[in-house]
């Protein structure tokens, strides 16, 4: 492992004694997937530890985590995991990777709730490695003295966490937003910013998400009162609303919007109800009734019900597709009902999304989302936050996070035009370096994805992954050659293209005698493969595939299957 001047590192110089080394492993150069080591004097802190989702070109791919080959490395060196704030993008890996780490975990009450409840689904034992941080909010890990700092955002107990360290002060935003009047909890605290600007912050390391947005959008609580309108308004049919289940702001307000119009609130989606149990345990939602069942939701007519759904991003088996679809087990959706899309396209999701879209318009179901209504504020901050919080802060340095390239240079761009000169833009695996006033990108480690394969856990550029991919995009045929041991063929090929020929299909089935017949040709005419199946397969491989291509205009991945008989 080389540094960028040429020398190795070890373990005992990769941390020197008068330095700050920064190094993100998930959630630089991209959103979510969050994972930060912070290293000093020998010793490694790391924040967060998230998930992302597979994408529609990664079939079979439900769940993708960072590679902490790094982290596992010097697992011995590492004091602990602090945890932002619980949504999965910063704590959904841990489950998956903690066995192969086991190091404590340092969390407030609701992150500790919902870590808790995965310990049966995910056969972990970590009770006595989780820590509820206490009233004071204060952390002591090895070199590293952690206050977290309470801050806005789209889910409970949201915290920045100010990392003080013998060589310098770091400020950690994590996920937020300046919301002055939000539902639940308290604001952001200006005073406590200010006075750790006035102690000074040697590095902000920032998320960027919404650096493209020039304004603050509003108030969570000004989303309530619009949501508690447009429900009131909506006199006829049912009420379905698209949201995170993690917003449990946002659940309270729709419940309350619900209750004045005179409906019954109905959590739909497991996520819902696994979220709704976790606040309350914590002693959120206590003045919100229980939520109806599903199973007495159905017999409520139309106008007495609001349906609270998950699948605002058009997940494949959500709530709200499988209403769009008309496939819920239970509940449905009809002409004359109204889904309201409480929640903001995440880039990658348009597709699946606009499908959830047309499949509620085509059944004379009215759609609506946040372009139509202020029903939404995003959980992350704009320019005009941003700026707030440089002002507050004072940072010598910035590093962006929590976006991707295009996301990063802009947060540069706008920090310097706000005096921060020192800044530095650093991907997945690029490790940052604090050393007095010098900020510097001072080495790449082994950094990647690793992939949910069914049970197993696989990186994401394994040989496996790759050919499920190109299965699934080029489709697979399998040619069958029953021969004797001197080459003589002892019945006609066969070919086995699910997916790629309809063996029902008149045409199709002409196109298949075809390309026996020409494989055929070939076989008779090929030069001696001397006895060897390899060169054999190889050959008829490539003819096959070129066969392919002049009878279907496809290029399958083609396996060839000899079997010799005596």
């Amino acid at each position: 492992m080389a540094r960028r001047d040429g020398s190795e590192w070890n373990h005992q110089t990769i941390i020197p004694d008068n330095e700050i080394l920064f190094l993100p492993l998930g959630g630089a150069g991209e959103i979510g997937m969050n994972l930060s080591m912070y290293g000093c004097n020998g010793e490694w802190l790391v924040v967060d530890c998230g998930m992302t989702f597979g994408g529609d070109d990664q079939p079979g791919i439900d769940l993708i985590f960072p590679d902490i080959q790094f982290l596992e490395h010097h697992r011995e060196h590492v004091r602990g995991i602090v945890i932002t704030h619980a949504h999965e993008d910063h704590i959904g890996a841990l489950p998956y990777v903690w066995n192969r780490l086991r190091l404590p975990i340092y969390v407030t009450p609701f992150a500790a709730v919902l870590l808790r409840a995965k310990n049966d689904e995910h056969h972990v034992d970590w009770n006595q490695f989780i820590h509820v941080v206490g009233d004071d909010k204060k952390i002591t890990a090895g070199s590293f003295a952690i206050e977290m700092i309470p801050m806005t955002h789209s889910i409970p107990e949201s915290h920045s966490l100010l990392i003080t360290t013998p060589l310098g002060r770091i400020f950690h935003s994590g996920d937020w937003n300046f919301d002055e009047s939000p539902p639940l909890g308290s604001p952001s605290s200006s005073t406590q910013l200010a006075a750790i600007g006035k102690q000074g912050v040697d590095l902000l390391v920032c998320d960027s998400t919404n650096v493209f947005v020039k304004q603050r959008e509003g108030s969570e609580r000004q989303v309530e009162e619009n949501l508690a309108a447009v429900v009131r308004d909506i006199t006829q049919g049912r009420v379905a609303v698209t949201f995170f289940a993690s917003n449990i702001a946002r659940m309270q307000s729709i419940a309350r919007a619900a209750h004045a119009a005179g409906r019954h609130p109905v959590l739909v989606g497991r996520s819902m109800r696994r979220y709704e149990k976790a606040a309350r345990q914590c002693g959120y939602l206590s003045d919100v009734p229980r939520f109806v069942s599903d199973e007495d939701a159905v017999t409520m007519s139309p106008d007495e019900v609001v349906y609270l759904c998950t699948g605002s991003q058009g997940e494949e088996r959500a709530a709200m597709t499988r209403l769009a679809e008309d496939s819920h087990p239970v509940l449905f959706l009809e002409k004359g009902d109204t889904v309201l899309f409480s929640s903001r396209v995440i880039p990658g999701n348009e597709r699946r999304i606009g499908t959830v879209h047309n499949n509620l318009v085509a059944r004379g179901i009215t759609v609506m989302d946040s372009d139509d209504l202020a029903i939404h504020i995003s959980g992350h901050p704009s320019q005009e936050e941003l700026a707030q919080l440089y002002e507050f802060l004072k940072p010598a340095a910035l590093i962006p996070v929590h976006g991707e390239m295009r996301h990063l240079q802009e947060h540069v761009r706008f920090a310097c035009e706000h005096h921060i000169e020192r800044n530095l833009c650093v991907t997945n695996g690029t490790m940052a370096r604090l050393k007095g006033d010098e900020l510097s990108a001072v080495m790449t480690v082994p950094a990647g994805r690793l992939a949910l394969y069914g049970n197993r856990i696989l990186p994401l550029r394994h040989s496996l992954l790759h050919r499920r991919r190109a299965h699934a995009l080029r489709g697979k045929a399998t040619i069958l050659m029953v021969m004797d041991d001197e080459g003589q063929l002892a019945a006609q090929p066969q070919l086995i293209a699910d997916g790629i020929i309809d063996h029902k299909d008149t045409e199709d089935l002409q196109l298949t005698k075809e390309f026996i017949k020409r494989l055929l040709t070939y076989y008779q005419t090929m030069p001696l493969s001397d006895g060897d199946d390899s060169v054999l397969r190889r050959r008829l491989r490539r003819t096959s595939e070129e066969i392919f291509s002049d009878l279907f205009a496809l290029r399958p991945l083609v396996e060839v299957r000899i079997v010799r008989v005596t």
